[in-house]
């Protein structure tokens, strides 16, 4: 034969031997009702705001007695009503949200974490400031020596060094004239600079440029200029020599024609190149025979003649 059990007051199952302390509904003012941590018969009443005791029976004056309010909130009601003013960093109708001031990345270079109430900035190395927005200026202590210009960069520097010195802090001093930089055997010295001293006809600030003693037109009387290195040299027309072709040559004129200047040209010429051998062969006659006595002493004999004879007069 099949059966029904209909179970009275706290009991259920399919044959009522299972006890439920919450099956009478014992919690008033629409108060819930939670079994214990595995038990059945013990059970705790979680009751509508207002209410309180272990069966929800009892009203509250004020609401603000229940501490509503968490994390040191502060609450203002009536038994009806209530609210919460949070502290900073927490918000919510109970205060019961930690605001994470993170959400908004306020540290420029480095890591947030959350605080209550705030956060804390963990900067990378090179910054600092409550949000690592401020860089250390490593070039306040002026590391770079000898006229080195510091610059600042993330967490460090470097020194853009003077011509003449090299290194970490510019203390390093550097021989600009090795290798020599300039040109044309030119001789150079250096302090902060390479400077070099150029030889005569030579220029420029490495004395790479040849001067043009040409440029000056140097040769008159419409003689052609050859330059060379420190001077030049003038090709003259006919009837004009000197270095600067500055000499005009005598030549005769007869009524309204030159005659001879070809040939007076060439006779005064044949004369200076006489003249010149002349002079020259005749000191070298005077050299010879100079050496020539010195080396035999003949001069000796020739004053002891002299002297002889000067006696066979008196």
């Amino acid at each position: 034969t099949n059966f029904h059990c209909s179970c009275c007051d706290m009991f259920k199952g399919e044959y009522c031997h299972t006890f439920d302390s919450c099956l009478s509904r014992p919690c008033q003012n629409g108060g819930q009702c939670e079994h214990k941590k595995n038990s059945l018969s013990d059970f705790n009443c979680n009751c509508r705001l207002g209410y309180h005791d272990s069966l929800c029976t009892e009203r509250v004056s004020n609401l603000c007695s229940l501490d509503l309010c968490q994390n040191n909130g502060s609450c203002t009601g009536n038994q009806t009503h209530f609210q919460c003013e949070c502290r900073p960093g927490f918000s919510g109708s109970h205060c019961e949200v930690d605001i994470n001031e993170c959400e908004s990345n306020p540290c420029q270079h480095g890591v947030c974490v959350d605080r209550v109430g705030g956060f804390q900035c963990y900067c990378t190395p090179g910054y600092h400031g409550t949000k690592c927005n401020e860089m250390y200026n490593l070039c306040k202590t002026s590391p770079c020596q000898n006229e080195g210009v510091c610059i600042q960069e993330v967490d460090d520097y470097r020194c853009q060094c003077h011509p003449g010195h090299k290194g970490r802090h510019c203390t390093d001093k550097v021989d600009l004239c090795s290798p020599n930089p300039c040109f044309n055997h030119s001789k150079c010295s250096y302090d902060y600079n390479a400077t070099c001293h150029c030889p005569p006809g030579f220029k420029g600030t490495r004395c790479e440029v040849n001067v043009n003693e040409c440029e000056s037109s140097p040769c008159l009387n419409g003689g052609t200029c050859k330059d060379f290195i420190n001077g030049f040299k003038c090709s003259c027309h006919e009837l004009h020599a000197g270095p600067n072709c500055e000499y005009t040559s005598k030549f005769v004129r007869k009524g309204n024609d030159l005659e001879g200047t070809n040939h007076s040209y060439h006779v005064e010429n044949l004369y200076i190149v006489a003249g010149t051998l002349s002079g020259a062969i005749l000191i070298v006659i005077i050299v010879l025979t100079t050496c020539y006595c010195r080396m035999h002493e003949t001069y000796k004999h020739c004053g002891l003649k002299r002297l002889q004879y000067s006696r066979q007069k008196e």
